[in-house]
């Protein structure tokens, strides 16, 4: 299996507590997709003390307004992603897609850094059969700059 990164800059949407999809990643209907790290991290201008939420959904149509992103081999030497990915632009609102599950739900303060780390193989989120895997944020604080990236097998 070969192991790419997502990595997206961008800034939260002009509404506080709007969630966004901020990572997007569908796979083919032969592939499945094993999401194995979330980081986001908030690198904003001034230091806010904000509560943000985080969760890793699977959805069965896509939000709107993505833009495309081609996930970066983690080895070189590794085939390219099949998966079709799509991340928030800028300040542009990425909505939320037709949620099926959560698979992860946490809240953290924005002076922190919130990561996921599977454990083991029995810790992966898989994506399911036509299903997209989502990364979503909510923060409490209009445009804010985050970071948020994920690693992930195909």
């Amino acid at each position: 299996m070969a192991q790419y990164t997502v990595q997206v800059n961008a800034t939260s949407n002009s509404t506080i507590n709007t969630e966004d999809t901020w990572i997007e990643i569908f796979p083919p209907a032969n592939v499945s997709v094993i999401l194995k790290r979330v980081r986001v991290s908030f690198p904003h201008t001034t230091v806010s003390d904000v509560p943000a939420r985080i969760r890793v959904t699977r959805s069965s149509a896509a939000g709107a307004t993505g833009t495309a992103f081609t996930p970066v081999r983690r080895r070189p030497a590794a085939p390219a992603s099949v998966s079709t990915v799509n991340i928030k632009n800028g300040t542009a609102a990425f909505t939320v897609g037709t949620l099926v599950e959560i698979m992860l739900d946490s809240a953290v303060n924005s002076r922190g850094i919130f990561e996921w780390v599977a454990r083991d193989e029995d810790d992966y989120i898989l994506s399911g059969v036509n299903q997209r895997l989502n990364v979503l944020v909510r923060v409490n604080l209009a445009s804010m700059v985050l970071n948020t990236e994920c690693d992930f097998d195909e």
